[in-house]
């Protein structure tokens, strides 16, 4: 790639990065809040699918999902009722006798009036009557019972002993209940318990959840049997007789009911009463046991911590309470839970301000896009003008190796040619050889000049600056001297010089080769560019004494600078007739490092250079601090040293 295109390219190449980038920040990617909360809802949709897998682990689990409390047991699902085997009826086949039926209610109207004596009469003379075995049975075991009140234990055995054992009363076994009669007959009612035949009917047993615990109220009636047996024998097993274990069983069963759609080897749950029954069911039955609430849900919060993490929170309870306590938060998941009637909730309080963030790190971004963008045009800019300056240098100091080796060869040549005169001895007079040596002296002074500013200006482009040696010299010397040459070259020059001296004190404290190269190279310049419209170059030097420094001003007559220019032109190798050549205009032979020497070189005593505004042409000033306050002056306000005389 050549060099007049690189600072073009990198300069589309960034414009583009920045178009790029600017375009990205600009990109429209939705209302990041609505976004953020459809993010939530939906992380609030899987955090509860994870809690109700938490929760289904918890139902697989082989140990109850919570603690558990009051009775545990095992059932056969099959079975919903404590049976003791077919129930005989009495064989109602016989003919009843009328005789019969009116002796008996004869004998229950004595024994109700208290007429034992007759009561017992009439059921002997029922009896006579060979009475069906069922009826039979009835009138034995009212003879038993009043034979009791009379206190005749051998006629009560009697009659019970002609008690068969498969008569029954209203579906009791009447055997038992002659067991009843005291004496009571305990080993008799065991054995009738125990037997195949159906003694008593059919349980009323309930079973509900009270305390924390599974508790079944037994029949009352089958209770009164049972608590008047342990009575009278405590040392038996009633409990296990009366089938307390296969009763609860039962009643539980009928209490949760239908358990033939329950999943196997999973926990279910049932709410009887004021607690809750846990349920599962096996190859060995039904397990049933009562659990703790407040339990189960502690262990379902513990099982969901890491599925439920901030900044969304769990809440577990009855749907209708949950309702109460989540109508004002803004986003909620609720579900219940798989065989509770417990509602789990997922809710975040504040989705808002996850918005609100997520639309801060967008502007963040924004902004930090924007900024990208102005940093990569800048600096492709900067990048773009630093290579087209360095380009720039290179050409420049190419031009300036041509400029100074024709600048220092015309002194040498000079020299040389003078020298070699001398040396010959063509010069005839002393006045020719005193003009020789003069000659030879100013081409010197023009080469040591010129060697100089290369030293000078190879320091100011390393950005050193100039080198200054001070010292007292008297100021009509050094002006003098100055003016002289300055007279010289614009006579050679056809250019007219006018001298002014304001104010100035008898010496000078300053390095009188850096002032009066400075001055110089001001005067050049104004040579070189100073023309007016007409070609005529007028050049005016000021030099008088301003706040303690020497100011001097250079003023032509010239088309003068661009006031975009007024700074650039103090840069090393800058050269204004370089800028109006790429517009058509002639271009001089300068080096391009005077106005540099000369600022470096003000700078260097203490003061500046620079380009003032003016109405015609260009005015450069330069101060050099030269002496303290108190220091003697020349004059009152008069030119001291005298004013120049304009030469033509």
């Amino acid at each position: 790639m050549s060099r007049s295109v690189a600072p073009q390219f990198v300069l589309a190449v960034g414009a583009a990065s920045a178009a790029v980038l600017g375009a990205a920040a600009l990109l429209d990617v939705g209302d990041p809040r609505a976004g953020a909360r459809a993010e939530l809802e939906r992380s609030a949709v899987t955090r509860a699918s994870e809690v109700q897998l938490a929760w289904e682990r918890l139902l697989r689990s082989p140990t109850p999902p919570a603690p558990a409390l009051g009775l545990d047991l095992t059932f056969d699902p099959t079975v919903r009722d404590a049976r003791f085997g077919a129930t005989r009826a009495t064989d109602g086949s016989a003919e009843r006798s009328p005789l019969f039926d009116v002796l008996l209610d004869a004998a229950v109207a004595a024994g109700r009036s208290g007429d034992l004596g007759a009561a017992l009469t009439a059921v002997e003379d029922a009896l006579e009557r060979e009475p069906d075995a069922a009826r039979a049975a009835e009138a034995h075991l009212h003879a038993a019972t009043w034979w009791s009140a009379l206190g005749s234990p051998t006629e009560v055995d009697r009659h019970r002993r002609a008690i068969p054992p498969e008569a029954t009363l209203e579906g009791t076994s009447v055997a038992l209940l002659a067991a009843l009669v005291a004496p009571i007959d305990a080993a008799a009612a065991a054995a009738l318990l125990e037997g195949d035949t159906s003694p008593l009917p059919p349980p009323t047993d309930r079973a509900h959840v009270r305390g924390g615990r599974i508790e079944v109220t037994l029949d009352p009636w089958w209770q009164t049997f049972e608590d008047a047996l342990a009575e009278a024998a405590p040392q038996s097993d009633w409990s296990a007789a009366f089938l307390r274990d296969e009763r609860a069983a039962s009643a539980v069963a009928r209490a949760i009911g239908p358990v033939d759609d329950m999943p196997p080897d999973l926990w279910t749950f049932r709410d009887l009463g004021d607690g809750l029954v846990a349920l599962r069911r096996s190859t060995d039955g039904v397990r049933a046991l009562a659990v703790a609430r407040e339990g189960l849900v502690s262990k379902l919060r513990v099982a969901c911590e890491r599925e439920v993490a901030p900044p969304f929170h769990l809440w577990l309870g009855a749907e209708e309470d949950l309702e109460n306590d989540s109508r004002h938060v803004p986003l909620t998941v609720a579900r219940p839970l798989t065989g509770l009637d417990v509602v789990h909730v997922v809710a975040h309080e504040d989705p808002d301000a996850v918005g609100r963030a997520e639309a801060r790190r967008l502007a963040l971004v924004r902004t930090a896009l924007g900024a990208l963008a102005v940093l990569v045009l800048v600096g492709s800019i900067v990048v773009a003008r630093g290579l087209r300056r360095a380009r720039r240098l290179t050409e420049l100091r190419s031009t300036f190796v041509a400029s100074v080796s024709h600048d220092l060869r015309t002194p040498t040549q000079a020299i040389l040619l003078l020298a070699e005169t001398l040396e010959q001895d063509r010069v005839a007079t002393e006045a020719s050889r005193t003009r020789y040596h003069r000659e030879i002296r100013r081409e010197a002074e023009r080469l040591r000049r010129l060697v100089e500013d290369l030293l000078d200006g190879a320091r100011v482009d390393r950005g050193d600056g100039a080198r200054v040696d001070r010292r007292v010299v008297e100021t009509e010397t050094l002006l003098d001297d100055l003016e002289s040459s300055m007279r010289e070259r614009a006579e050679r020059s056809g250019a007219a010089l006018r001298m002014v001296r304001g104010r100035l004190p008898e010496r000078l404290e300053v390095d009188p080769d850096g002032v009066r190269r400075a001055v110089w190279n001001l005067f050049e310049n104004a040579l070189l560019h100073g023309g007016g419209e007409d070609g005529a170059v007028e050049v005016t030097v000021e030099v008088r004494l301003s706040g303690g420094a020497l100011e001097v001003t250079v003023t032509d007559d010239g088309p003068g600078v661009p006031a975009r220019l007024r700074e650039a032109i103090f840069e090393p190798f800058e050269r204004v007739a370089d800028r109006h050549e790429r517009d058509g205009m002639q271009s001089d032979t300068g080096t391009g490092l005077g106005l540099a020497i000369v600022r470096a070189l003000s700078r260097a005593h203490g003061g500046d250079a620079r380009l003032e505004p003016s109405e015609r042409g260009a005015r450069f000033v330069a101060t050099f601090p030269v002496i303290d306050e108190g220091e003697p002056v020349v004059g009152e306000g008069e030119p001291v040293v005298g004013e120049g005389e304009d030469v033509a």
